[in-house]
């Protein structure tokens, strides 16, 4: 008994992480960023790139996923974050609708590169020949198509 109590007390004790790297490798000016910006973050999975010497952050807050990638000084680099239908600019429904008929949104990711914003949007509908397709169609941030890039 004395033994399962030991164990089960080194698992709660111990700090667990889901990322390739421990939080306690991570700046404070990076995981100051995500706090600050995303106070509801929890179970954050951390990740370092060596090659673009980046820190990634993932995780969810009320089901939507995010992942960024942060600077070792605390600057947001890039980031892709999961959406709701309804936040979306209204430009981008109105056009799935009048170029998509039939097509319903699946799904939507904004993403950020430097100050620029895009809007990726899945969706899924019949063709003119019936046979049902899935979509990607990319917007920027007024809600105008853009070409993917």
């Amino acid at each position: 008994m004395k033994y399962i109590v030991l164990f089960i007390a080194y698992l709660f004790c111990t700090p667990t992480f889901a990322g390739s790297i421990k939080e306690t490798a991570v700046p404070a000016k990076v995981k100051n960023y995500v706090m600050s910006h995303y106070p509801k973050a929890q179970s954050i999975d951390w990740d370092f790139e060596d090659d673009d010497n980046l820190y990634e952050a993932k995780f969810k807050i009320d089901k939507l996923k995010y992942k960024l990638q942060i600077t070792p000084d605390g600057r947001l680099h890039a980031s892709k974050e999961d959406v709701l239908i309804s936040t979306l600019p209204k430009l981008i429904p109105q056009y799935i609708r009048e170029h998509y008929a039939g097509y319903k949104i699946l799904g939507a990711n904004k993403k950020v590169f430097g100050n620029k914003i895009t809007y990726d949007v899945g969706i899924k509908g019949k063709n003119a020949q019936g046979n049902t397709r899935h979509y990607n169609v990319y917007f920027d941030s007024k809600g105008n198509k853009i070409s993917r890039k």
